[in-house]
């Protein structure tokens, strides 16, 4: 089981910034082990809350529309 300081470390000095509008839906809602780490960590007392929210905004950030996506139609659904 990696140390999720190390984890930590190595993501905020390795990861580049993840961008959620070009992905899938299934790419979206894949899990991340090292969020399930990082969560497990949380409840063991390793590492913060504010540590782990960290984590998930590299790892699986949420960012706000720049535009308003335009409806489907009956038939494209």
């Amino acid at each position: 089981m990696p140390n999720p300081k190390k984890l930590l470390d190595l993501l905020y000095s390795a990861a580049p910034p993840v961008s959620r509008l070009s992905m899938g839906h299934k790419d979206v809602t894949k899990r991340v082990p090292n969020l399930t780490e990082a969560m497990k960590a949380v409840q063991r007392g390793e590492i913060s809350v504010e540590e782990y929210y960290k984590l998930v905004d590299a790892l699986k950030p949420v960012s706000p529309y720049s535009f308003v996506p335009s409806p489907v139609t009956a038939e494209e659904a």
